[in-house]
């Protein structure tokens, strides 16, 4: 019975990131922004309210809040 235990502590020592991936959770994306049609980043919305620079400038605030060193390298 202890080494039962044992062996099932010692899945939780892998990498996490790699243990989720192995259960199907995530997976690499390519590049996003390729999937996004032109005429959404391209042409001024109509629409009041958010705009794509409102968005990126408010993702950029949450890094730079959340942890200041990523914030600062962010480049969008």
């Amino acid at each position: 019975r202890a080494g039962g235990v044992n062996k099932f502590l010692n899945l939780w020592s892998d990498d996490p990131e790699e243990f989720l991936l192995d259960l199907g959770f995530g997976y690499d994306e390519p590049d996003l922004s390729g999937r996004i049609p032109t005429r959404f980043l391209h042409y001024q919305s109509k629409a009041r309210g958010i705009t794509v620079q409102v968005f990126l400038d408010a993702q950029k605030n949450r890094l730079d809040l959340e942890n200041p060193d990523v914030g600062s390298k962010c480049t969008f």
